[in-house]
């Protein structure tokens, strides 16, 4: 992983949550994308992990399911690689929930 800089700015996780609280999802998901890369690429991988998630909570909402699955995947598998095996576990039970209501 790369060297961590004193913190990763919050701003760079709430700017894709103001498009969607204004109900501008396509701006969200794009917003959603960015800052997960960014915070994998500055090594805060527990950041990507929620950023990914809740990515994957507006994908669910507005029906895109086969997105929000590959979403919840990321997440896992970031969460994983953090140590947080039980969010981890937490994140699979919503992406079966997602995969069964979706077949």
């Amino acid at each position: 992983a790369p060297p961590r800089r004193d913190g990763f700015p919050m701003g760079g996780f709430r700017e894709p949550e103001c498009p969607r609280a204004r109900a501008r999802h396509e701006r969200a998901f794009e917003l959603y994308a960015q800052a997960a890369q960014r915070a994998q690429r500055e090594g805060y991988i527990h950041h990507a992990a929620l950023i990914h998630e809740r990515h994957a909570g507006l994908l669910l909402l507005t029906r895109r399911e086969t997105r929000a699955a590959q979403a919840l995947r990321q997440s896992i598998a970031l969460y994983r690689e953090w140590g947080a095996t039980g969010k981890a576990q937490e994140v699979e039970a919503t992406l079966r929930a997602a995969e069964s209501s979706a077949a």
